[in-house]
């Protein structure tokens, strides 16, 4: 068992294509089945979607279980624009990790 926390960053911009969002949100769903078994309730999930802006999706501090954020995450585009600004992401995910 650990006490972890993971965000993942998203990319919602108009060059992935619905099918490569479902792929993307499906393996982030599987990867978090994976870990929930071992970890329990000890890990926490965030979500992150970027574009031109980034959004918090699903924040750290909703302390959700994994089986409540498998049922959540989502690739919500709206309102980021379409162009790729992957450090707008990542950076969104930093300070979701330091609240």
């Amino acid at each position: 068992m650990c006490d972890c926390d993971i965000v993942f960053v998203l990319d919602g911009s108009g060059s992935i294509s619905y099918n490569e969002g479902v792929e993307m949100v499906d393996f982030v769903k599987d990867v978090v089945n994976l870990l929930g078994d071992l970890g329990g309730n000890n890990v926490n999930y965030g979500s992150v979607v970027f574009a031109e802006n980034a959004a918090v999706r699903i924040s750290l501090s909703q302390e959700m279980n994994y089986q409540t954020f498998v049922n959540s995450v989502s690739l919500d585009r709206n309102g980021l624009g379409s162009v790729t600004k992957t450090h707008k992401g990542i950076n969104l995910a930093m300070q979701d990790l330091q609240t």
